[in-house]
């Protein structure tokens, strides 16, 4: 199982600066749904309250809680004391005081950089094709010679 500390990721995603947070939101937790084959389960729990939507929602398989009165540091602490195997669970946080408590009960971490790269992998430079050099027997290279030789002679 997945957990994730929602808005500890999403204000580490450089690519979602400058939404709306209901819009990044949106789209972190549709990314995380297409990783899902990566993880049995996969939980987003953000601070606070939704407004009038209902505290609980599904996309692509990914269980989103908002945390209402208790914060979301909290709730992931109790989901992973309460675990029957805590081993099986990897926390997405960068979060000290719950990346200790995680380690101490035995699950896995993964940091909001490591995810980020999972979740928007950055593209190598596509770098414009090297051009060949004419060698000097070449039309090319012959036509480049003669040019240079009127330089030098001027």
């Amino acid at each position: 199982m997945l957990i994730v500390d929602g808005y500890n990721l999403l204000h580490q995603l450089p690519s979602l600066k400058g939404k709306k947070i209901d819009r990044a939101r949106d789209i972190m937790v549709r990314k995380l749904g297409e990783k899902r084959k990566h993880f049995q389960e996969m939980l987003v729990v953000f601070d606070g309250e939704e407004g009038p939507t209902p505290a609980r929602f599904r996309e692509k398989g990914v269980k989103v809680i908002f945390s209402g009165e208790e914060s979301a540091d909290d709730y992931i602490k109790r989901q992973v004391k309460r675990a029957k195997s805590p081993g099986k669970i990897t926390v997405v946080t960068d979060d000290r005081e719950i990346r200790d408590f995680v380690r101490l009960h035995g699950s896995k971490l993964l940091s909001t950089k490591e995810m980020r790269s999972l979740l928007f992998p950055e593209k190598p430079p596509v770098l414009p094709p090297a051009e060949e050099k004419p060698s000097p027997s070449s039309e090319k290279g012959r036509k480049i010679n003669a040019e240079l030789k009127k330089v030098w002679r001027a």
